[in-house]
C-alpha cells in the first residue's frame, strides 16, 4: 500500500505532464513539501518551483533541484514564466 506522500507525488507527476502554467493542490495534510519537490525533480529531471502555504515553511528554500517558498505571491509571479514547472500546495 502506498503512503499519502507517494500518492501525492504520483498524482503530481501525472498532472505535470499535461500542465501548461502549473498545478494547484489544496487541503492535503500530513505531507512534506520539500520531500515531494525533491522527488518530483528527481523523477522529471528538471528544476521544480513549489509554493507551500500552511505547511510551516517560513522562508524560501533554494536547492539545486527545487525552489520552495511559503509565498503565494511568488508562485503567481512564477506562473507568468511559461518555462517554469510551478506547483502550489495549500493546507
Amino acid at each position: 500500500m502506498m503512503n499519502k506522500q507517494s500518492l501525492v507525488v504520483g498524482l503530481l507527476l501525472e498532472r505535470l505532464a499535461d500542465s501548461k502554467v502549473g498545478i494547484l493542490v489544496k487541503g492535503i495534510n500530513g505531507i512534506q513539501p520539500d520531500e515531494i519537490a525533491a522527488e518530483l525533480s528527481s523523477q522529471r529531471k528538471t528544476h521544480i518551483y513549489m509554493a507551500a502555504v500552511g505547511y510551516g515553511i517560513s522562508t524560501d528554500v533554494e536547492k539545486s533541484e527545487y525552489t520552495l517558498t511559503p509565498s503565494i505571491e511568488k508562485a503567481v509571479l512564477w506562473r507568468s514564466v511559461p518555462s517554469m514547472q510551478v506547483i502550489s500546495l495549500y493546507l
